[in-house]
C-alpha cells in the first residue's frame, strides 16, 4: 500500500523514527518519502517518490489519523485509493481494496479502513 500526502509526510518525516509514532504496530515502511531520485526496484527506474509504501503486517489498512473520508476512486495503475482529509490537509490510502468505509464517512485513527492489494503493479 502507498500513502501519499504532500504535506503530512515531507521529507523531514520520511525517516521511519519519525514516521513511526504514527504507525500502528505490525507496519513497515517499505519505501521512504524522497525528493531526490532513488531505485524503485519494482518499476526498474530511478525515480523521486512522493509518498511512503508501507506493508501491514495482517493486511488490515488502518488510518494513521481520524478524519472525513473526502473520496475513493479506482485507476489502472494504483487501484484504489481512500483520501482522508484531516483538517486542512489529508492523506491518500492508495493500493488498497474491500473499503470499509464510504465517501462523506468519518474514521478515527487506527481504525480499518481497507485490505492491503497485493495486485498494484507500482
Amino acid at each position: 500500500m502507498m500513502l501519499a500526502s504532500p504535506t503530512l509526510l515531507d521529507a523531514s518525516a520520511a525517516e521511519p523514527e519519525k514516521l513511526a509514532p504514527r504507525l500502528p504496530s505490525g507496519t513497515n515502511i517499505l519505501r521512504a518519502f524522497s525528493d531526490a531520485p532513488t531505485l524503485n526496484e519494482a518499476l526498474g527506474q530511478w525515480e523521486a517518490h512522493d509518498g511512503t509504501d508501507i506493508c501491514y503486517e495482517n493486511g488490515d489498512v488502518l488510518a494513521l489519523c481520524a478524519g472525513t473520508v473526502e473520496e475513493i476512486s479506482q485507476d489502472d495503475r494504483l487501484g484504489c485509493t481512500i483520501a482522508v482529509r484531516t483538517g486542512d490537509e489529508f492523506i491518500r490510502y492508495m493500493g488498497v481494496e474491500e473499503p470499509a468505509v464510504r465517501a462523506g464517512g468519518r474514521v478515527d485513527a487506527g481504525e480499518c479502513i481497507a485490505r492491503q492489494s497485493d495486485r498494484v503493479r507500482c
